[in-house]
């Protein structure tokens, strides 16, 4: 899965994933929900910082299965992020 990237992401950015159905097993669109780490429920999403990259990796789960659907990469430190529109 090749991720999205964004390179100038500043805390006031906000990222809109209100239009992507977070959870592909069941009927609807289900808004993501943010968490410090998968369990194997559709729609979670989060945000981790690997400092060796200096990458913060913004990940999705839409179906369930506790593996990324969804990856935007953010150039730098961003793992207090939180300005999603879910």
């Amino acid at each position: 899965l090749d991720p999205d990237r964004i390179a100038h992401l500043r805390n006031n950015d906000k990222i809109d994933l209100k239009q992507i159905d977070a959870d592909r097993t069941a009927a609807g669109n289900q808004a993501f929900v943010l968490v410090q780490a998968f369990s194997d429920q559709a729609g979670e999403l989060t945000v981790s910082y690997d400092a060796g990259a200096d990458i913060t990796t913004i990940a999705a789960d839409t179906d369930g299965d506790g593996v990324a659907n969804l990856v935007i990469e953010a150039s730098g430190s961003h793992a207090d992020y939180d300005n999603f529109v879910l």
